[in-house]
Order: structure tokens, then C-alpha cells, then sequence
């Protein structure tokens, strides 16, 4: 079986990149592409792996330099330490879009929401993530489909009327079923 999205040692997408459902919505593609940088989020998700607050603002002004569109904030402490790294980025020059992956939307989603409206930033991911177990049983155990769908219809319209852009994603994604996916 032919597999594009992998090649050991090269690089790894995820397989819904090339799947024709998927490329055939990608064929009027913008000319420009936007860039957001994961690294501080990512990268401290590596054990023992931190950047410093210095090297944070460094950081940043280096993204800003090259272009970078969106900065995506590493995952802090609380809302208030985001909040002021925001700021910290902003008295520095950094004029990248700063982005805050944190409000979950399970459980009690409208207060995730608000607590992270606190750091202020340009861009809100709300995310869903589910276990293993949900996702491999296809929904049929844990959070059903349904429920999935009712948090969605009212968390992305109660966040797009408090913060100029909110991003929607859940984890996991390319472990769970295509057809899950689309539906």
C-alpha cells in the first residue's frame, strides 16, 4: 500500500491530507499561505524540554521577523501567565497574531471559554479531546456523536461573539474514522 503522508525519516502528515474526498476541496487554494508557529506549545510538550521567558520573547521577535502569521502560546500555568506573556510579547514588538490553545470544550466549555478570553489573545482554539476509547470504539462508548455535535453548534458561536477569530479542532483526528470525521 502506497502511503505519501509517510516517509521514515522525511516527514509524516496526516493521511487525510490525501484523501481524495479531502484534496478535491483543495483545488482553488488561496495564494497565500498563513503560517502559525507551534513551537513554544509543542516543543515544551517534549519532556524536560522548556524555554525560558527571555528565550520566549526571543523567540517570538524571531517568528515576527521571518513572517510568521500566528504564534501559538505555550500551555502555562493558568490563563493569568498567559495573559501576561501576551503582553509581555506585545510590549516587546512582536506583531505575529498570538494564539491561546487551551479552552476544552467539555464538561463546563462556556467557563473554559471565558477563562480564556482572559489572556487575550488573537486567536482562540477551542478543542475537543477524547480517549482512546471513544475514539477507537468509533463513539459508540463515552460522548456520543450527537453530544459531540450539540457542544460544537453552541460553543463556536458563543466564542466568535466574544474574540475575533476562534480555530476548532480535537485531538487525535487522524486516529479517528474518516467517516466519524465528516459526519
Amino acid at each position: 500500500m502506497e502511503t505519501p503522508w509517510y516517509l521514515p525519516g522525511k516527514w509524516y502528515t496526516s493521511p487525510y491530507n490525501w484523501d481524495e474526498g479531502v484534496r478535491s476541496q483543495m483545488r482553488d487554494l488561496p495564494s497565500r499561505v498563513y503560517l502559525r508557529d507551534v513551537t513554544m506549545r509543542e516543543g515544551e510538550e517534549t519532556v524536560g524540554a522548556i524555554i525560558s521567558s527571555h528565550n520566549r520573547i526571543d523567540l517570538a521577535l524571531l517568528l515576527d521577523d521571518l513572517g510568521v502569521d500566528a504564534i501559538e502560546l505555550p500551555k502555562l500555568d493558568s490563563p493569568a501567565a498567559a495573559g501576561a506573556l501576551t503582553r509581555e510579547f506585545r510590549r516587546a514588538g512582536v506583531k505575529a497574531k498570538i494564539a491561546y490553545f487551551s479552552a476544552k470544550l467539555l464538561g463546563d466549555w462556556r467557563r473554559e471559554i471565558d477563562q480564556a478570553l482572559k489572556v487575550e489573545a488573537d486567536i482562540l482554539d477551542l478543542h475537543l479531546s477524547f480517549s482512546a476509547r471513544e475514539i477507537f470504539t468509533d463513539f459508540q462508548e463515552g460522548i456520543s456523536k450527537k453530544a459531540i455535535l450539540a457542544i460544537i453548534e453552541e460553543a463556536l458561536p458563543y466564542a466568535r461573539a466574544r474574540v475575533g477569530e476562534v480555530a476548532f479542532g480535537w485531538s487525535k483526528t487522524t486516529r479517528s474514522n474518516l467517516d466519524t470525521v465528516k459526519s
